[in-house]
């Protein structure tokens, strides 16, 4: 078999996509199941990134190329309300930037982190001196990709092997993530490295959807769609949402279509539905947030929220 191995041909395009999908639809119906304790937030599209690598096809993080859509990585939605960052993993404490931070962020460390880092205002530098012989700490910078940067298009999962410096601090840059590695000692052990690895192969990105093409009357499905998604991905209190209504509209009658396709191209975004959602119990309080924007994609594996407008 090891010699059949080598003719074998390699996954293709598509196979990564199929496998992306058929996680989304396991990761939904598992989320469906039984209630789920939150430690850290991550987008289900993202966290497929990562199965996609387990095949050998790796997604280019903010790849120049925006010809092929469904493999391209674009700017971090934070305000998704489940940003980008760390998939949970036993013995690891992760925390991931949301609306009102800063930046958009992530730290994961395998030390208890301290509750001003858990803010994401800066470098987790409380954390940082609390690392023992066997501490390792992560914090993850995710900003849009600047073309005059001359920064490595890199694939996911990220590598540890390609962070530079020296001591106990190292960094990785790629186009739309700077991630930040600081361990508890300059010369950490073999074991120290492998656990820093594999938590490091968990940073996942949002990527854009593999969207199909919609009609008019898919809009009062995706509407629907999304007020049953709501409750479970709103970073609120879960009375804020009660009674939520919603407009939507297809492509390019979309109000903000043209923001849709500078983040995912007008193939995507010309294949998305716009629902605007209203929250009654806070238009009393602000106008502002009491309307959330999502743009919705159907995929082989169904509905996906993708973005949430600003």
């Amino acid at each position: 078999m090891r010699s059949a191995g080598v003719h074998l041909p390699g996954p293709t395009d598509r196979d990564t996509i199929d496998a992306r999908e058929r996680f989304l639809a396991a990761a939904a119906s598992s989320r469906a199941r039984r209630p789920v304790r939150r430690r850290t937030v991550a987008l289900a599209s993202a966290a497929a990134l990562v199965v996609a690598g387990a095949f050998g096809v790796g997604f280019a993080v903010a790849s120049s190329k925006p010809a092929k859509t469904t493999t391209r990585i674009v700017h971090v939605k934070a305000s998704l309300n489940a940003g980008p960052g760390f998939l949970p993993a036993t013995g690891w404490d992760t925390v991931s930037g949301g609306t009102g931070t800063p930046v958009a962020a992530a730290i994961a460390a395998n030390v208890p982190l301290a509750a001003k880092d858990r803010q994401l205002t800066g470098p987790p530098l409380e954390t940082a001196r609390a690392l023992g012989p066997n501490g390792v700490l992560f914090y993850a910078t995710f900003t849009a990709a600047n073309p005059a940067q001359s920064l490595p298009q890199r694939l996911l999962p990220l590598q540890l092997d390609d962070a530079t410096g020296t001591g106990a601090t190292h960094t990785l840059r790629a186009r739309d993530v700077d991630v930040q590695i600081t361990f508890g000692t300059a010369q950490p052990s073999p074991s120290v490295l492998v656990a820093a690895r594999e938590e490091l192969g968990l940073l996942v990105v949002p990527s854009c959807p593999a969207a199909r093409p919609l009609t008019v009357g898919d809009v009062a499905a995706a509407k629907a769609y999304v007020l049953n998604w709501l409750p479970a991905h709103y970073s609120g209190g879960a009375s804020d949402v009660a009674g939520a209504t919603a407009a939507a509209a297809l492509g390019t009658s979309a109000p903000r279509h043209g923001q849709a396709a500078v983040d995912c191209g007008h193939v995507v975004a010309d294949r998305s539905v716009e629902v605007d959602v209203r929250l009654p119990k806070l238009a009393a309080v602000s106008a502002s947030l009491s309307e959330l924007t999502y743009f919705v994609a159907r995929t082989r594996s169904g509905w996906a929220v993708w973005m949430r407008a600003r």
